[in-house]
């Protein structure tokens, strides 16, 4: 019993010093731009070519981390479905429990069984426990992991949160449930090459990954991310719009014209448009901000080729205080402000609510202090977003809009290049395209 506790100890010494490391390589591909995959073990499996043998329906979900793989993936359905519904999350948070318990085998049924979606889940290796059940998930096999946390759960609801002796009690008695003896779990526990496989991959989907909420549950619908178990229903009409193929909102759609409340960088007459509904704090997942403007869209945009249009999204909270701070800031100075939020961004962006430093660098900008609290600017706000609900279907930052059609989710220069490229062709054949929900 001694020498398996003390290999037991040494192995999640191991797994968290190698996730300590994949947090230090994410926060430094986020200030250094790396590019996804830039170290690849020999050993490893080629990233192109499994780039190339597996296509989602758009290039957002080209990103590695969604790529299928053997090692701490628990997923059900065609690699070619429609919508890729991703999972990244602590195994033994009450989120990822209630997620298991409650919506996993619902998510089957409505999405999975009918060939629309496939559903994946891989457990983070966010403290000892997390990497505890992420190697004992990986001992019972990639089929009955989800069922080992969900015999953990109808053991006891709130078996993540207990010490870890007990945790590992509670994994043990799940895995009899589920025909794995304990024998075999703790000689799984033993395996050094399994332990550094899922501490190697988890450390590789950070890298890849632009951004990732440690102490949420990160859900990606095809690559556009839902932070927190609480965004799952937006996640789920955001599934329902794509398999709808609803995008296109009339070329000359009231709406999508510029109006005197919009924040434009550009020309107006520009014979590119692009609106964008974004949040001043809602900054992952946009790589045309990712430190600033993307220098490649403000040169379309002084050259004249293209008009870029600002609007506020947000929820209640901060992400509202925070459009209202923005919102005061002088329109001549707004992408000066945009850019300032961007580029600063260490300095606000770990705040569970940045209100007040966004006011003080909105001041900075121009802003003036009684402006924070005019209910003009909120009810301007909530006009545009209002709107937006119910005009466009806008259920999210980041859904972008060009000669009526919709793009949703993450959107790199390149991305949209072709969303450009593809929306004039359809125009131009005088086509309906069947929406663009990314």
């Amino acid at each position: 019993m001694q020498k398996y506790i003390y290999s037991s100890f040494l192995v999640l010494l191991a797994l968290n010093v190698v996730f300590l490391d994949s947090l230090h390589a994410q926060n430094e591909q986020r200030k250094r731009n790396i590019p996804v995959d830039a170290e690849v073990d020999a050993n490893a499996e080629d990233p192109d070519e499994k780039r190339r043998e597996f296509t989602y329906t758009n290039l957002n979900t080209a990103n590695f981390a969604f790529v299928p793989r053997a090692v701490s993936e628990y997923a059900v359905g065609d690699t070619k479905a429609p919508v890729q519904i991703n999972v990244f999350s602590d195994p033994t948070s009450l989120d990822t429990n209630t997620f298991m318990s409650v919506h996993w085998n619902a998510l089957i049924d409505e999405y999975v069984t009918n060939g629309n979606a496939r559903l994946a889940f891989r457990p983070m290796i966010t403290n000892a426990k997390a990497a505890l059940t992420a190697v004992a998930m990986q001992c019972v096999g990639p089929s009955a992991g989800v069922r080992l946390l969900q015999s953990a759960n109808l053991i006891d609801p709130l078996w993540g949160t207990r010490s870890y002796e007990k945790t590992l009690d509670i994994l043990k008695q799940s895995a009899e449930k589920i025909s794995f003896t304990t024998a075999e779990l703790e000689a799984c526990f033993r395996d050094p090459k399994l332990n550094y496989e899922i501490g190697y991959w988890f450390k590789r989907d950070g890298r890849a990954l632009e951004f990732f909420e440690r102490d949420e549950m990160n859900i990606f619908i095809n690559g556009s991310l839902w932070p927190g178990l609480k965004f799952l229903e937006f996640a789920k009409r955001q599934v329902e719009r794509t398999l709808e193929r609803k995008g296109n909102y009339g070329e000359d759609n009231p709406v999508l014209q510029i109006q005197p409340t919009d924040r434009v960088a550009g020309n107006p007459k520009a014979p590119v448009v692009l609106f964008d509904y974004a949040n001043i704090i809602r900054i992952h997942n946009r790589p045309l901000f990712a430190e600033g403007m993307d220098s490649r869209l403000r040169q379309a945009i002084s050259s004249g080729q293209l008009a870029y249009v600002y609007r506020p999204f947000y929820f209640p909270g901060p992400t509202q205080s925070a459009e209202v701070a923005a919102r005061c800031v002088p329109p001549a100075r707004f992408f000066e402000f945009l850019d300032y939020m961007t580029i600063n961004k260490d300095f606000w962006n770990s705040l569970d609510d940045p209100t007040e430093m966004v006011q003080s660098i909105a001041k900075f900008h121009g802003a003036e202090e009684g402006c924070f609290k005019d209910p003009k600017v909120a009810n301007e706000l909530q006009v545009i977003r209002d709107t937006a609900l119910k005009e466009l279907d806008v259920i999210r930052v980041s859904t972008y809009f060009y000669r009526g059609e919709a793009y949703m989710g993450s959107l790199t220069f390149e991305g949209l290049a072709k969303f450009i490229e593809d929306v004039n062709r359809w125009r131009t054949d005088g086509k309906t395209k069947q929406g663009n929900q990314r």
